[in-house]
């Protein structure tokens, strides 16, 4: 039997489960992706697709959030100084 036929089950589904955990707020568009999946109105592959459109929002997001620049320049202020070095390698416990 397919699962158009019979359907499936959210619960163990990786995809939701993500939707659920992390990426879909809003209840009500979880519960009527957990009802059509259920009646095999919605299938795995529909479902995924779903997840990867929230997925890629959330790391879209994330990426215009994130501070630009290179790792180096972002750390340049908190780097130790040579005689900040010896002192540290001479006394470590020393203010």
């Amino acid at each position: 039997a397919t699962h158009r036929e019979r359907g499936g089950d959210p619960e163990v589904d990786v995809a939701y489960q993500l939707l659920q955990a992390f990426f879909e707020e809003d209840d009500a568009e979880l519960d009527r992706l957990a009802a059509e999946y259920r009646s095999g109105d919605l299938l795995s592959g529909e479902l995924k697709a779903h997840a990867a459109e929230r997925i890629s929002g959330f790391l879209e997001a994330h990426r215009e959030r994130r501070p630009g620049g290179d790792l180096r320049e972002a750390a340049e202020p908190y780097r130790l100084r040579g005689n900040e070095r010896r002192q540290l390698r001479h006394d470590p416990l020393a203010e």
